[in-house]
């Protein structure tokens, strides 16, 4: 499969990595319970939009620079990135159920590690799954990088000249086709089942959004050599006000699919001022501590939960001492788990991938 070069590789962009550090710090805070938090649909919605356009990129560009794609070593690389720290969290999860009882947590470890966790609740609404309730948005994503990269290596080793077109088309398709189940959704009487159904639902337009995102960009549509730099500070302070109203709005007063709408194109408007805009909104999001907070996003994500359910049963998390608590507890295991578990085996002495060719970014998403 040959292929001309599509576009120039995009690179490490610490903006996102920033980008991705005010997310997870969302969702920190909504679960603390902190007020002006209401929901954490926000910080998950711009991992989601994030997460597509980063692997979309990474995919599409290594096939239009390289003529290749190997789907086997990607996969390889996720399950290096991704499953040290949760063996370790499920490790730790099951420890704990020593100190908090209870079938949930169960629940939630035999689901998650077939990353079936959004389906079991949309199945078993009723059933919570206990400190690993929130493996559902990491289901979510790895189902989506199941099918979507062999979708676009398929579609690439039949038509490369127009893979980024006929990739659009059938990303807009499914997302039109989410959008379909989302209003049949919606059209019933409203449920837990619904709701979950709906975040699954959610959770997968995102990420078809964000790539379609990517593929628009790759054809040279979103270029912004041009855009005057006021106006592109301007375009990013309204998409975060626009995220920040959304995050503070009561769940049961806002309509879900604006809320889901707004975080999209908020999520895509910043995306794109991050990558060719050198104004404020992008030194603000290449702030060494924010940068460092999306560098261990994953494990914060991963580790975060957990360590609340813990510190709610036993203290409560309607104090602030608490809540500031929990919140240094969740740093400093996911720092450590980045620097002695995930880069380790990433990086380290147990062994090496081939490198991913040119044209990939620097960093996995």
């Amino acid at each position: 499969m040959q292929t001309a070069q599509i576009v120039r590789p995009l690179g490490y962009q610490p903006a996102l990595d920033g980008l991705r550090g005010l997310a997870v710090l969302q969702v920190l805070l909504f679960h603390g319970r902190v007020d002006g938090f209401r929901t954490g649909i926000v910080g998950v919605g711009v991992f989601f939009v994030l997460s597509g356009f980063l692997i979309t990129t990474l995919i599409m560009t290594e096939i239009g620079n390289t003529g290749r794609f190997s789907l086997r070593n990607f996969y390889i690389r996720r399950v290096r990135r991704l499953l040290p720290a949760y063996v370790l969290a499920l490790a730790f999860c099951s420890i704990a159920l020593f100190f908090v009882p209870g079938w949930g947590t169960l629940r939630g470890a035999l689901a998650s590690v077939f990353y079936f966790t959004n389906w079991m609740l949309v199945l078993n609404p009723d059933k919570g799954l206990g400190m690993l309730h929130h493996t559902w948005t990491l289901s979510i994503e790895e189902q989506f990088y199941l099918f979507w990269p062999a979708l676009l290596l398929w579609i690439a080793s039949r038509r490369p000249g127009l893979a980024p077109q006929l990739a659009g088309r059938a990303a807009g398709a499914l997302i039109l086709i989410l959008v379909f189940g989302i209003v049949v959704t919606l059209r019933r009487e409203p449920s837990p089942q619904g709701e979950n159904l709906l975040a699954s639902l959610g959770g997968f337009e995102m990420l078809i959004c964000g790539a379609l995102l990517a593929l628009i960009r790759l054809k040279g549509t979103l270029q912004m050599p041009s855009a005057p730099q006021p106006m592109a500070d301007i375009a990013a302070l309204v998409a975060l006000s626009a995220l920040a109203i959304v995050s503070a709005a009561d769940p049961k007063s806002i309509s879900l699919q604006a809320a889901w709408l707004t975080i999209i194109v908020s999520t895509s408007l910043l995306i794109i001022i991050s990558i060719h805009s050198t104004g404020l909104v992008r030194w603000c999001l290449t702030r060494p501590a924010l940068v460092g907070v999306g560098m261990i996003s994953y494990g914060l994500y991963l580790w975060h939960f957990p360590i609340f359910y813990l510190v709610d049963v036993h203290l409560g998390l309607d104090h602030w001492w608490s809540v500031v608590l929990a919140s240094i507890l969740s740093f400093c295991v996911s720092i450590a788990s980045y620097v002695f578990v995930e880069t380790s085996f990433r990086r380290g002495s147990h062994g090496r991938l081939p490198a991913p060719q040119a044209g990939s970014l620097q960093r996995s998403p």
